[in-house]
């Protein structure tokens, strides 16, 4: 309010035409304001909370609408307005503000995880939010929630906990958080942080409740176990990436949670067993039972059938697999993914045509010179129709454009952004590699080979499994750094040929099916014996999701659903 009056007196001052008139106009400004309002101070001594509450509603129902936080101020003011420790407990309400840089939306949503912790009547975040000036109440309004200032007794613990839990809150809902920052063991620091960064990541908030209790009893009680918190934390995020995958409703999602919050708090107060442990089972069970599609051979159908991937999902996935696999076999070549320095590549680029015409991209991909196939003749059609469009002399018609952007979203979301035609790369990598051909593309994925390699899911474009010609490799590697130093004018045209027509539908189809076992690898819960059959029947199921995608490129190819 007082920056709003500064300046439209400042405007006010700024109207005037010289020195004199700028006086003029600050003296009326000051009679006007002495001369049209009356102020008044009302203080109420001696009287009870409830009373003065009454009158902070009145005059507040007068004048201009107060914010959700502002009227709990009102209310944590009033409570302890007779008390000797008034300051102290005042203070506590105003450092919970300004640890949100007074962002009143922050606060609330920070007080409704709180609440949905604390109050076992709340189902959800959603349920707490609309709950909150019922729980910092004096008085019960036709609410079956517990109102924690009807008494002193009640109010001071319900404060300081609200207060001791916001650091641990900001630390789980922190995006870039430093593995130093967590307060756990440091044998669990950077597995908990590389958790806690991905579920962020996937924008889910339906967890918070459950983790920043499980966290506070991690740091602060001595049954506290680090390896079982990150057990439990990988088992949240396991379940998010399902629902995220699958589509579940967001709302059962976030009701489990709360719940496994308060099953967690209620083990951990009367049981002797391991509270980690019973939540997890719980959580599982439960999710189970509520969802039966992220779970055994659903989640396996639902993933085969996928007919496109979220990039933000598919880049998470991705640095899961990497991390699990450099974590399960340390001595190997596989390394540690930073997710901050990565970025998702296009196998088959964004824009099919590279350049002014050259369209070796969408021939080579779809063979178009070679093999018969329904959307062979959209492809033509396509690349006619780019060439159209560069041509100064030509113009699309608006049937034409509206074609041109049909084709082009089709083979968008059922064939570049299929989780089959996706890499990791480091983001100077991906910029340089863009949309070149492939015999371009390979040199620049293998600017640092190493990085390259070691990223577990890149390694259908390696040659570990002789999946890449492995002299070809070296020679086009050779020959593209004598290139760049000009020392050559080109690479063989063989050469060319060869990585060119190497990235094919149907090596998209064959990585695909190796990228949804290794998904369904680390999704699968130890809790649940042998969940995907992986352990006992590998073959039948990778014949199992290699069959459904062979289904689902069949509808591709067919052009079937444009």
């Amino acid at each position: 309010a007082y920056e709003y009056y500064r300046c439209k007196v400042a405007e006010l001052v700024e109207q005037a035409n010289d020195a004199k008139q700028k006086v003029i106009s600050l003296i009326n400004v000051s009679k006007y304001i002495q001369e049209s309002y009356y102020l008044g101070r009302f203080e109420i001594r001696n009287a009870e909370p409830e009373f003065r509450m009454q009158v902070f509603e009145i005059l507040n129902d007068r004048g201009l609408e107060l914010t959700k936080i502002d009227r709990i101020r009102a209310n944590v003011v009033n409570t302890f307005f007779d008390e000797a420790d008034r300051d102290e407990y005042i203070e506590k309400w105003e450092n919970i503000v300004t640890s949100f840089g007074t962002d009143s939306d922050k606060i609330e949503k920070y007080l409704s995880v709180y609440l949905s912790v604390i109050e076992k009547e709340v189902s959800s975040t959603a349920d707490a939010s609309s709950e909150l000036l019922n729980a910092f109440s004096t008085r019960n309004i036709e609410s079956s929630i517990t109102p924690q200032f009807e008494t002193l007794g009640q109010a001071r613990p319900f404060l300081n906990k609200a207060e001791e839990f916001v650091s641990y809150y900001k630390d789980i809902s922190k995006p870039n958080l430093e593995e130093s920052e967590l307060e756990i063991s440091t044998d669990y620091q950077n597995q908990c942080r590389e958790v806690l960064i991905r579920l962020n990541d996937l924008s889910t908030t339906q967890w918070h409740p459950l983790i920043l209790y499980t966290y506070h009893y991690t740091v602060n009680e001595p049954s506290g176990d680090a390896k079982q918190f990150y057990k439990l934390l990988e088992a949240t995020e396991k379940l998010n990436i399902r629902r995220l995958l699958v589509g579940s409703n967001p709302n059962i999602f976030e009701n489990i949670f709360v719940r496994a919050a308060h099953e967690f708090k209620n083990k951990a107060e009367s049981s002797s067993e391991d509270p980690y442990t019973q939540t997890r089972n719980y959580m599982i069970e439960t999710m189970q039972s509520n969802a039966s599609q992220l779970f055994s051979d659903e989640l396996v159908d639902r993933l085969s059938q996928a007919d496109s991937w979220n990039e933000n999902y598919a880049k998470l996935i991705f640095e899961k697999i990497s991390n699990q696999k450099f974590r399960d076999s340390p001595g190997a070549v596989d390394r540690e993914v930073n997710l901050k320095n990565t970025h998702l590549e296009h196998i088959l680029p964004q824009d099919l045509i590279w350049g002014s015409g050259d369209d070796t991209w969408p021939r080579e991909f779809f063979k178009l010179d070679r093999e018969s196939m329904n959307i062979g003749q959209e492809v033509e059609s396509y690349i006619s129709l780019i060439n159209k469009e560069q041509d100064d002399e030509a113009e699309l018609s608006d049937e034409q454009i509206q074609r041109k952007e049909e084709i082009k979203s089709f083979l968008q979301q059922r064939f570049i952004n299929d989780i089959g035609n996706y890499l990791l790369l480091n983001a100077s990598d991906n910029i340089s590699a863009s949309n070149r051909p492939l015999s371009e593309k390979i040199p620049r994925y293998y600017n640092d080979s190493d990085d390259f390699t070691g990223i577990h899911v890149n390694r259908y474009l390696t040659t570990e499994n002789e999946d890449l010609d492995r002299k070809k490799l070296n020679r086009i590697l050779s020959q593209a750094e004598k290139v760049d130093s000009v020392n050559r004018e080109s690479i063989d045209d063989e050469l060319k040929s060869y990585f060119d027509g190497f990235w094919t539908v149907n090596k998209l189809k064959q990585r695909r099916v190796q990228l949804i076992l290794d998904i369904l690898e680390i999704l699968s819960f130890k809790e649940l014996d042998d969940e995907f059959g992986l352990r006992t029947e590998c073959k039948q199921v990778e014949e199992r999701v290699r069959q459904q995608t062979e289904e689902e490129f069949e509808k591709r190819l067919s052009m079937r659903s444009l």
